[in-house]
């Protein structure tokens, strides 16, 4: 049940980009810009199309949304051996900003904000050095409850690497 999935966000400016999800049992958010990271040479085989592809066929649901790409996995091994199987087609992963780290830290902490307004028990987001952010959602019955559900599509526009 797509409810009960992990989602993972990724902020994507051409070209589509993936950033790894954060560690840890509860599901995460993982934000990033574009670019190549400074000193990183480029993948010759990236192809977001067949990226997005890949990680289709190794269980995850990809869908584009404007200039974001949302990903939901079941769980997070399933996530993590997607990624690991489908990585010769994923471009180089960014760096980014202070100012963009920021940014995305911001959207967090706002989506956040939102969801425990309406009721919904979460621990603050937190954030790598290269600017990912993870979201720890309820899980299991607390996450397929309704209460949950309606806080998340109320919140959903406040989710990190959706364009404002």
């Amino acid at each position: 049940m797509a409810d009960t999935r992990i989602r993972i966000a990724a902020l994507v400016m051409i070209p589509l980009i993936l950033a790894g999800c954060g560690q840890g049992a509860g599901p995460g958010v993982d934000s990033t810009g574009n670019g190549t990271a400074a000193g990183a040479s480029p993948n010759p085989s990236a192809d977001p199309a067949k990226y997005a592809s890949c990680l289709r066929e190794h269980g995850l649901t990809v869908v584009e949304d404007g200039d974001s790409l949302r990903i939901d996995a079941p769980d997070p091994k399933t996530g993590d051996a997607a990624r690991e199987a489908c990585k010769q087609y994923a471009p180089d992963r960014p760096g980014m900003s202070g100012e963009e780290k920021k940014k995305i830290m911001d959207q967090a902490l706002a989506f956040t904000a939102c969801m425990r307004r309406r009721g919904v028990t979460m621990a603050d987001p937190e954030q790598n050095a290269e600017g990912g952010v993870k979201l720890n959602m309820p899980q299991g019955a607390e996450g397929d409850s309704p209460a949950v559900q309606a806080a998340q599509q109320a919140c959903r526009s406040l989710m990190p690497g959706r364009p404002r």
